[in-house]
């Protein structure tokens, strides 16, 4: 069983996926912004996910694992 990488309340930077792009490949233009994860959910595949908070209107979203990076404090 894996154990989720990120804990409830921790910062974290997003690289949104291009929405250009059919394949969820990050755009390197495209702006990193902080969030904060919300709650830890099961894996898709491999790969563990979390719901996430924040970006610039607050959204909710649900990322994987290797989309995200821990905010330096």
């Amino acid at each position: 069983m894996s154990v989720h990488k990120f804990k409830v309340g921790q910062r974290v930077k997003f690289d949104a996926p291009s929405l250009r792009l059919t394949t969820r490949v990050a755009d390197p233009d495209a702006p990193k912004e902080n969030y904060e994860i919300m709650q830890l959910l099961p894996p898709a595949g491999s790969d563990l996910q979390y719901r996430i908070r924040g970006g610039a209107i607050g959204q909710h979203r649900v990322v994987t694992e290797s989309e995200i990076d821990l905010v330096a404090q």
